[in-house]
């Protein structure tokens, strides 16, 4: 069933700041003076999506680390509303980076340089929510001639506003476009695979950073130049995917809170794990929010402050930071020998899991038909 959703897309000329702000003057429904969440299709019905509520199965969960399948998501999404800026598809883009978020949250943005923006708690709830969305008829209605400005989709030629003008009435045109969210899934899907194959071999910048070199020279900051070229042609040929040397920042940082959370765990009472609770509580907001990228050089990344931290510390031996080391390098060379393989079979749940979903659909329309065609004398 498709479900016909009004937008009314407003076009300005100022450019919005590149953190994940949600700005409510970009889409506003024409149906309703009110913001409705993007998981709800209003309609004259009052259709609201419930992801699961109708399946005759759960999702399957994820085989991943949570952490790591819920960053390979994220980015996937990312890099996925990066090309839809690129060919200017604003319908797409508003529904993907606003699709589940919850109320008073800000909607993913491609710019955000983070671990932790994934609306869901795991992979499987947000991308088998997209695979059995239903399809979305939308009817877009854009200003044209004078009255739209510079902006984007603009007809308008200068700076003239009709508003200004009050014998000049607004005019508008209108199109439709189709939004199938199996297709959007797909599209993830693959890009998701493309970013665990480019990280499976950018791992190994990080399981040759050398721990005695980092102790020795005392400056963590170093390090921050280690790692891929952006323009690096992956094993299998082709470019690399647009955000590779972000996604390897970002990884490192993943990394090294997953090392952080296993050596502050409440069974360890060693004495560098004091110092290590300490620096934990201290950065953690900070590597759960949105962080500077100096795209590959001219400032450490936060991996390596908190890294840079650690070594700071003058008061004793370098216990904390080689046991930091030492473990975000054992997690990196464990998930580089396992990223790939898991994360296929993972992947193959998801799309086993939608087929199911797909064929029992189709049994109870069928057996609804039957019983439908069926007279009560029958």
């Amino acid at each position: 069933m498709i479900e016909k959703l009004y937008l009314l897309l407003l076009f300005c000329a100022s450019t919005t700041s590149f953190l994940p702000q949600h700005t409510t003057s970009i889409a506003e429904r024409s149906a309703a003076s009110r913001r409705t969440p993007a998981f709800a299709v209003p309609d004259s019905a009052g259709f609201t999506f419930d992801p699961f509520g109708g399946v005759s199965e759960p999702p399957p969960p994820d085989k991943l680390p949570p952490g790591l399948s819920r960053f390979l998501t994220q980015r996937a999404v990312q890099q996925q509303l990066y090309y839809y800026d690129l060919n200017m598809d604003e319908t797409h883009s508003n529904w993907l980076c606003e699709f589940l978020r919850p109320e008073n949250c800000s909607a993913l943005h491609v710019d955000y340089h983070g671990i932790n923006a994934l609306p869901t708690k795991d992979t499987s709830s947000y991308l088998c929510a997209i695979l059995i969305y239903p399809e979305i008829e939308v009817t877009i209605k854009k200003p044209m001639g004078c009255a739209a400005g510079l902006g984007r989709g603009g007809t308008g030629m200068g700076d003239y506003n009709r508003n200004s003008n009050p014998y000049l009435k607004p005019r508008y045109f209108e199109y439709t476009e189709l939004i199938r969210p199996v297709a959007v899934a797909t599209s993830l899907l693959e890009i998701r695979e493309q970013i665990a194959a480019e990280l499976a071999e950018d791992l190994a910048f990080l399981v040759e950073e050398d721990c005695n070199e980092v102790l020795d020279s005392g400056e963590a900051g170093t390090t921050f130049s280690t790692g891929p070229n952006g323009e690096t042609v992956s094993k299998g040929g082709g470019r690399s995917s647009p955000f590779r040397l972000a996604n390897y920042d970002l990884l490192k940082l993943l990394a090294t809170k997953e090392a952080l959370l296993r050596l502050t765990e409440p069974s360890s009472s060693s004495s560098s794990s004091s110092v290590l609770r300490s620096i934990t509580s201290t950065f953690m907001p900070m590597i759960n929010g949105h962080n500077k990228w100096a795209h590959g050089g001219g400032l450490p990344s936060l991996a390596d402050n908190i890294l840079g931290e650690l070594l700071s510390d003058k008061s004793g031996s370098n216990t904390a930071a080689r046991r930091l080391l030492e473990e975000r390098n054992r997690l990196a060379r464990l998930w580089q020998e396992q990223m790939l393989p898991t994360l296929q079979q993972e992947q193959t749940d998801f799309k086993r899991w939608h087929l199911s979903c797909s064929f029992s659909v189709v049994a109870d329309d069928a057996d609804t038909q039957s019983g439908e065609e069926l007279s009560p004398d029958e």
